[in-house]
């Protein structure tokens, strides 16, 4: 509870878990031992594994559309019981919880206000290769219960991972149950009359809904979280034009200010 009795902002949960399997359960269970009041979401569950940078921008565009205050525990971590670090990114009134390895690192460069923290040490008694349940989880918890963290702001000769990427990205991030693929850039950037160039040249024209488009004909829009993304009318993009998460694709720009693309 806060300060005013009110039920604090849920957690939101972002992870390359999979729907199957114990690993999401035990996370909310962990965090359930510690606030068991607070209310615990699924955000995503299957992002694609291990994929860092994919991750990161995934997140940076669900973000704005969670309740003010919500805290999110990110968990794409091939690197778990390495040397990398836990970090809290205090973002435009969000708070989000994960490894030092640039899964949040989008997130802070669109923020208008950013500011770094890095967590104590894990439990000793922790699991090395579950950092999500032993150690972000129950961070996560206790700082939307209002408890105190011992944290270490960063400084400037010390900043998390991923600060030197593009906040724009052209390449595939995610593919949905659809087969429709995201990517990872804004699609205010784009005009209408732009076209995003696959392998072999093909051509991938813009349409503002599915039926504008054809029966079987790939095209790309501005989806609801504000991306470009890839898509068939009533088909399957990512098997019709062989999408891959992380698969690179080139912009024929239409006399206009780009964005970019590193």
């Amino acid at each position: 509870m806060t300060a005013r009795g009110l039920t604090a902002p849920p957690i939101f949960l972002f992870t390359d878990f999979g729907g199957d399997g114990p690993y999401v359960g035990q996370l909310k269970a962990a965090i359930h031992g510690i606030a068991p009041t607070l209310a615990v979401v699924d955000l995503c569950h299957d992002v694609a594994p291990f994929q860092v940078r994919p991750a990161a921008h995934l997140l940076a565009a669900l973000l704005p559309y969670l309740p003010a205050g919500a805290c999110v525990v990110a968990v794409v971590d091939p690197g778990v019981g390495t040397a990398r670090r836990g970090v809290l990114l205090e973002a435009d009134g969000f708070r989000l919880v994960g490894p030092d390895n640039g899964l949040l690192a989008i997130v802070a460069q669109r923020a208008k206000h950013a500011i770094w923290h890095y967590l104590p040490e894990p439990a000793a008694w922790g699991s090395a290769t579950f950092h999500g349940r032993d150690w972000f989880g129950p961070v996560a918890a206790r700082l939307q219960d209002g408890q105190h963290i011992d944290l270490r702001p960063a400084d400037d000769q010390d900043q998390p991972e991923g600060m030197s990427w593009s906040t724009d990205w052209n390449r595939i991030i995610y593919i949905d149950g659809y087969g429709n693929a995201m990517t990872g850039l804004r699609a205010d950037g784009f005009g209408v009359e732009d076209v995003l160039l696959l392998r072999d040249a093909v051509e991938i024209r813009h349409a503002r809904t599915f039926e504008e488009a054809l029966p079987g004909e790939p095209f790309w829009f501005a989806n609801s979280c504000g991306l470009a993304e890839l898509a068939v009318n009533r088909g399957h993009a990512a098997r019709q034009l062989g999408l891959a998460v992380g698969q690179r694709f080139d912009i024929r720009r239409h006399a206009h200010a780009g964005q970019g693309t590193t």
